[in-house]
């Protein structure tokens, strides 16, 4: 008997639920018990269990200057800690990397006053290393022969810059890379890349490419074909809209698209012919667009597609856009046969009215977190959780539940059998009925914090929710 312990806060009473089942061997509920938060807040630990985040940014690194225990090195112009250097914030001009002990093989060398690196030996007492960040120094210029000697580079980032794609050739010439972030064009003046640059730079091991904030007006998606073992690409805060963004078969993405902050008033292309664009894709992120609809039955999305085509998607995240209805079958299975998580948190007058919205048998988890929906009212049917036999976890803070009838709550919640987290933190609580939770016989995390609670009534949680209380 696994035991959780819940804190409660019900007005000025908190009360420590102990919360037991079996051992669920689910992964996501068990990843979400170890830490009782949403999902977006448990990345680093998925990470480091083996497991990526659905909500993990694909240009997320979990790497950190040393802290600490860290020693100086590197002739006094930096500090180390096991593997990582971190010789940042130098405030007069570095002309090159002073030498490092040989253990080191990450190297942090941000915010000093390089501009540009014009010296082809510039990191030759670093030939080991596999993960650099030169961020924040706005290099202009970088000379044709400086990364001649990183044999061993994995990983560069590079945000903030001056840099053009042609001024780039001595960076998407590191043929090691596996992942590249270019993000944060000064100005945007990095723009949109030209259709044969990855036939030009063949980039064969390249994994993730981040281009957020560069100036992308119009891109057609072709130009990633030649980047054959590519998984993510993250072009947040660009200038694309339905009109200038062109998707293409590409097959060997199999981790993510981040579209966030563009422009989107629809869903993207994904089929043609039948088939499916992107047929590996598991993760898709539209957050921040002003969405309309997703299908062309919408009253509102006429240019919207009348098929989705994203048959191995687990992971879409549809946070702040302007969707206002969930329809019924919305998010089928036919749409998307693979779908475990949805994020539909921060859409506004988002309504449910129709029986069966979110049915997927698929679906494991969603949140409706800081809609503002109103869930006493006809806009949201009382059997809209309906048809999600395998959902473990749903979040619904920041919502209104406070003239919910002890009926409707018990239909809203009666056909999700396996629920194990439920978040209700900021719902306007303030009365819970002792039948309300007779129903939840798997349910392990519960949050009621800040509602208007004085008190619960006894026997709310004995009946299979709760084994202890105190």
């Amino acid at each position: 008997m696994e035991v959780l312990r819940v804190l409660v806060a019900v007005g000025v009473l908190h009360l420590c639920l102990v919360v037991g089942s079996d051992q669920d061997n689910d992964s996501l509920l068990a990843f979400l018990h170890r830490n009782n938060e949403d999902p977006v807040t448990t990345e680093r630990m998925l990470r480091k269990t083996g497991h990526v985040s659905p909500f993990q940014d694909p240009c997320y690194v979990d790497v950190a200057p040393p802290a600490g225990d860290d020693v100086p090195c590197g002739e006094g112009l930096c500090r180390c800690r096991h593997t990582v250097a971190n010789c940042s914030f130098r405030t007069a001009k570095v002309s090159y990397v002073p030498k490092l002990p040989s253990s080191v093989t990450e190297l942090f060398f941000t915010h000093n006053t390089l501009l540009s690196i014009d010296r082809d030996d510039f990191f030759q007492n670093v030939t080991d290393i596999e993960f650099l960040d030169l961020s924040f120094n706005y290099l202009t210029y970088v000379s044709p022969g400086a990364f001649r000697h990183l044999k061993k580079l994995k990983t560069l980032i590079l945000i903030a810059h001056y840099m053009t794609y042609d001024t780039l050739a001595p960076v998407l010439s590191i043929t090691t890379l596996t992942f590249l972030d270019i993000s944060y064009s000064v100005t945007g003046r990095l723009g949109t890349p030209p259709d044969d640059l990855f036939h030009r730079y063949p980039l064969v091991h390249l994994e993730t490419i981040c281009l957020r904030y560069v100036g992308i007006s119009h891109l057609n998606m072709a130009v990633f074909r030649p980047l054959g073992r590519l998984r993510n690409v993250q072009l947040t805060g660009n200038l694309l809209n339905d009109e200038t963004l062109h998707t293409d078969f590409l097959p060997q993405l199999t981790g993510s698209i981040v579209l966030t902050e563009n422009s989107f008033t629809q869903f993207l292309e994904t089929c043609r012919g039948g088939v499916s664009l992107l047929p590996n894709l598991t993760w898709l992120d539209l957050s921040t667009n002003p969405l309309k609809a997703l299908l062309k039955n919408h009253w509102m999305s006429s240019f919207a597609y009348t098929s989705i085509c994203l048959p191995g998607l687990k992971y879409l995240s549809l946070w702040d856009t302007y969707l206002t209805e969930v329809e019924k079958d919305t998010f089928s299975q036919k749409a998307f046969p693979s779908l475990e998580i949805l994020s539909l948190r921060g859409n506004n007058m988002l309504t449910m009215a129709g029986q069966f919205a979110f049915q997927n048998p698929s679906l494991q988890a969603f949140s409706l977190q800081s809609c503002g929906i109103d869930f006493a009212a006809d806009i949201v049917h009382a059997e809209c959780f309906a048809g999600c036999p395998n959902m473990v976890a749903i979040f619904l803070q920041n919502n209104d539940f406070r003239d919910v009838t002890e009926d409707k709550f018990n239909r809203l919640f009666r056909q999700v059998t396996r629920l194990g987290v439920l978040s209700l933190t900021s719902t306007r609580i303030g009365d819970i009925k002792a039948g309300m939770f007779t129903n939840f016989t798997s349910l392990q995390v519960l949050r009621l914090n800040v509602n208007r609670l004085t008190e619960i009534p006894d026997g709310v949680f004995s009946t299979g929710t709760a084994s202890e209380c105190k």
